[in-house]
């Protein structure tokens, strides 16, 4: 209930199924105005048991989706790590370490609450049980004097050239070739 509204943040989360769930839609919301107990409007980046992920908009008004349901191979897995970059209007959006999709939208520039959102069909009989573990929010994204991001994760590795592939790999830098 304290937390900060944050509009520029990076939010992750480790989520695997609880008990014996059929289906579920799961994922993290931001810059959501209201209440933990009642949100009237956010961005959802949600991903399902299916390998599919999507992004939209929900206010009053109803749902505006940015990205549709698409499939990912990466989520065909029992177990994943969500994330989300939101840095101004451009959301990054992260499925198990892999950049799947970059959305820009400014309908909601606010400073919000966030939090993570689990959901069944509406034909499920059995409820959508998910557990979350391992978050990580930080709203430290300024860059240092060479313009890379200020870290996001923590490195194993003190090397350069490590910490330039795990950016490139995440999508954030698309290396140059070195100069002398």
């Amino acid at each position: 209930d304290d937390a900060a509204s944050l509009d520029n943040l990076y939010i992750q989360t480790d989520a695997q199924l609880f008990g014996n769930t059929s289906y579920a839609e799961f994922g993290i919301l931001l810059r959501a105005q209201g209440t933990p107990t009642q949100v009237l409007s956010s961005y959802q980046f949600k991903i399902s048991t299916e390998g599919r992920w999507m992004f939209q908009a929900v206010d009053l008004t109803g749902a505006f989706v940015l990205q549709p349901w698409t499939r990912s191979s990466v989520l065909d897995t029992d177990t994943w790590t969500l994330g989300v970059l939101a840095r101004g209007d451009t959301f990054y959006l992260y499925g198990n370490n892999t950049l799947l999709g970059t959305v820009t939208d400014d309908r909601m520039a606010d400073p919000g609450i966030f939090g993570l959102t689990v959901n069944p069909t509406t034909e499920q009989s059995d409820p959508a049980a998910v557990e979350f573990d391992n978050i990580i929010v930080t709203s430290r994204l300024g860059v240092t004097y060479r313009g890379m991001p200020v870290a996001l994760t923590e490195w194993d590795s003190s090397d350069p050239a490590d910490i330039k592939e795990e950016l490139a790999t995440t999508g954030q830098i698309q290396p140059a070739p070195a100069r002398e």
